[in-house]
């Protein structure tokens, strides 16, 4: 390679990182106060936790487990007075979707029955079939058998056309409810985000849309990881604020063997520093893959640190019915007294897998 060529690669390689650390910059979050990212994370999350509800309108499972963790698992100190408005309505919501898919399952019950009357009123009386075969001669009686089947087959057309016309017109008003229920959300969603960000005084290019929700979620379901990694990397900006992106990176950083880049997302997720949960699930969840990956990078010093910080992590974090995770976190207590020799992380372990135990 000639002096100039050197030269030449020399140059594009700065200007390639030139633009890699103007981009990186161009993604750091703006300044914001402590209550300004209280705000804007609640409120991305109320935005992504709406849209997930208006496209599981039809699962009345989904209604019902975020009906309850949204009262149960919600931090009552991250609550302000317009987001508990907010919330009640997304309740309201929740539950007049539960009630449509109810009453749809009772519309549907409603109609087999009237189906099933209809064929019983169809059937020929049985009784006046044989007083027939005594009293008519064959002629006659070939006669009133087919009349007896034209009037059956009349009758049952004419149950069920109406039962069929009723249960029409019963789905649709059943559509008409279901459809307001979701104009009402995405109209209070959107009144929710403009009063937010002007009452905070919050960048609007921090607020996630119903657009943008959509989309992180169809990547963080694509099977295709380093495309996924792809978009999460290049829409930093876009969701940087909204805490659920940041664990969605990590696993795809993990699953890529990216162990370093792992750790790194999960730092960032808790360095965001709110509190919007009683007991964060999701955070929880990906702990055991930032202790992994902390264990392929880092000294064994180093690690037994951050191990023991990310497994009472994992304890605070959860609750007796989620023991899968609290028997990580105590395999994780005897790894590190297998390092460390110190029986504190033993007895961890041991008055972990107690309470297993007792609740299994």
């Amino acid at each position: 390679m000639t002096w100039f060529r050197r030269i030449q690669a020399l140059i594009l390689v700065l200007c390639l990182t030139a633009g890699m650390t103007a981009i990186s910059a161009q993604a750091e979050a703006p300044a914001l106060t402590t209550e300004q990212r209280n705000a804007i994370a609640m409120l991305n999350y109320m935005t992504v936790l709406t849209q997930e509800t208006n496209a599981a309108k039809n699962s009345r499972m989904f209604m019902e487990q975020a009906y309850s963790s949204l009262i149960s698992n919600t931090y009552p100190n991250a609550v302000d007075s317009r987001t508990l408005s907010q919330m009640t309505g997304l309740l309201d919501t929740m539950e007049k979707y539960r009630m449509v898919n109810v009453k749809r399952d009772r519309l549907q019950y409603i109609y087999e029955q009237n189906q099933a009357q209809a064929i019983r009123a169809a059937v020929p009386n049985p009784m006046g079939l044989l007083s027939s075969v005594h009293s008519l001669t064959p002629a006659r009686l070939v006669a009133s058998i087919v009349y007896m089947a034209v009037d059956s087959y009349t009758s049952y057309t004419a149950y069920t056309a109406e039962a069929d016309l009723q249960y029409l017109k019963d789905g649709w008003a059943l559509d008409d409810e279901e459809a307001e229920a979701l104009h009402e959300s995405r109209k209070g969603a959107f009144s929710y985000m403009i009063k937010m960000v002007n009452d905070y005084g919050l960048p609007g290019e921090l607020t996630l849309t119903e657009e943008t929700v959509s989309e992180l979620v169809k990547w963080k379901n694509n099977d295709n990881v380093v495309a996924r990694i792809q978009f999460l990397e290049s829409n930093q900006k876009i969701y940087q604020s909204y805490g659920g992106y940041w664990l969605i990176l990590a696993d795809a950083y993990y699953n890529n063997g990216e162990f370093k880049n792992c750790m790194d997302a999960v730092r960032t997720y808790e360095e965001m520093g709110t509190r919007l949960f009683r007991w964060d699930y999701e955070y929880a969840r990906i702990l055991p893959l930032a202790i992994a990956s902390a264990e392929q990078v880092l000294p064994e010093d180093e690690y037994t640190e951050y191990a023991s910080q990310r497994a009472d992590a994992i304890i605070d974090n959860t609750q007796n019915k989620d023991w899968a995770l609290r028997y990580f976190a105590a395999q994780t207590y005897v790894s590190i007294y297998g390092k460390t020799q110190e029986e504190s992380y033993l007895q961890k372990a041991y008055n972990v897998v107690l309470d297993n135990v007792n609740y299994l």
